[in-house]
């Protein structure tokens, strides 16, 4: 809810919402509980804006209960259930109280309520945003921005978003808001600074006052890091078996490649092997584009794969083109043992690489090393086995 109801009803219902707190107050039973469960619908009903809810709420408990207590945690169970049944930017509210009394304290010496208001939802510790009839995100707090890289300054962002990398299911989901009224799902974002997040989304459709067109309220989760950690524990285990089986350099490439692509946002895997005498590299490619000569190369992969012979095995270092200053354009990595394979992780899109995508590669190198040391010893005792 984004609007105030009528004044009247806003009046009666924070007189009825003051006696049913101080209710629960006195009796602390599941019956007076269950009523702030009424509330919230009543308020849907009449359109009560959930900031007047949670104002007029702190108010009461002010001439209730000067003195922070007991009573205030209990009252703040009663708040929750009211604001449950709304069920738009309440998600984390009891992680988050902690931080909105912070901010409270703070507007208590702002002199404008819109100033309030903003510094509320800005406390959010999800990302809040409001979207129009037709899918332009219209507002944001600040956590979203962060989430997304995308500040308010460029508001309006209009349909489709900036930050969506798969556009064909979120318009799926969309069209789902549209006619069940709410979504709620996970989705794969780019941040504007080029890296891949995944967020949990949370969209409710609203009737604005006086208006026949609906507006969507929302919050966006940061779960990037709860997703990752599942994915590289599942990206190693399954890359370390698929590779003890493989019988060529390429086939270790392309699984690479697969078990990459989601991990780490990985769109070419390039492995480079310089022969024991001089002469020019071969080149194994997965992935496109799909060279397959060392002088069909870019010449600054080229210098890149040279200059990563110097370096420790098993380690990952980021490589930065001039045209993207600050960003990496992909990974590169020698391989244990001798110093004539060098592997490049090409990334989907250059991108700040974190600590967490260096030691997955890292691990991930480390399974590669052993794989294609089997498999160049199986390919060594075939053409022994030929030539016999």
């Amino acid at each position: 809810m984004t609007e105030t109801g009528d004044f009247g009803a806003v009046d009666a219902f924070q007189t009825q919402y003051a006696d049913a707190l101080r209710a629960y107050l006195d009796t602390r039973d599941e019956n007076s509980l269950a009523v702030g469960h009424e509330f919230g619908r009543r308020a849907l009903q009449e359109q009560i804006s959930i900031l007047d809810i949670i104002e007029n709420h702190f108010r009461l408990l002010d001439e209730i209960s000067p003195n922070p207590g007991s009573d205030r945690s209990v009252a703040l169970e009663f708040l929750l259930q009211t604001l449950a049944a709304l069920d738009v930017a309440t998600r984390g509210f009891l992680d988050g109280t902690k931080r909105y009394e912070e901010q409270r304290a703070r507007a208590e010496d702002l002199a404008h309520r819109d100033k309030f208001r903003s510094a509320l939802v800005n406390s959010l510790q999800e990302g809040f945003f409001v979207a129009d009839d037709e899918g332009a995100v219209i507002d944001m707090n600040s956590a979203f921005a962060e989430i997304l890289g995308y500040p308010p300054e460029g508001l309006p962002y209009r349909w489709p978003h900036p930050w969506l990398v798969d556009r064909k299911s979120a318009a799926q989901q969309q069209e789902r808001v549209r006619h069940e009224g709410s979504a709620d799902y996970e989705t794969p974002v780019r941040h504007q600074d080029g890296h891949l997040s995944w967020v949990a989304v949370s969209i409710n459709a609203v009737r604005g006052s006086g208006s026949d067109r609906d507006v969507y309220v929302g919050t966006v989760r940061d779960i990037t890091a709860e997703r990752a950690f599942a994915a590289w524990e599942s990206a190693v285990l399954r890359l370390a078996t698929s590779v003890s089986v493989a019988k060529s350099v390429s086939e270790v490439l392309s699984i690479t490649l697969e078990e990459c692509r989601t991990a780490v946002d990985v769109q070419r895997v390039v492995a480079v092997m310089w022969p024991p005498s001089d002469g020019e590299p071969t080149v194994q490619v997965a992935g496109e584009p799909a060279e397959s000569s060392w002088r069909a190369l870019d010449p600054q992969l080229r210098e890149t794969f040279l200059g990563a012979r110097a370096q420790l095995p098993l380690t990952a270092r980021p490589i930065e083109w001039p045209d993207s200053p600050g960003r990496a354009q992909g990974l590169v990595a020698v391989l244990s043992g001798t110093a004539d394979v060098a592997l490049w992780l090409e990334l989907g899109a250059p991108r700040w690489v974190t600590a967490e995508d260096r030691l997955l590669v890292t691990v991930l190198v480390g399974h590669l090393s052993l794989a294609i040391g089997h498999v160049r010893q199986f390919e060594s005792a075939r053409e022994t086995s030929l030539t016999l």
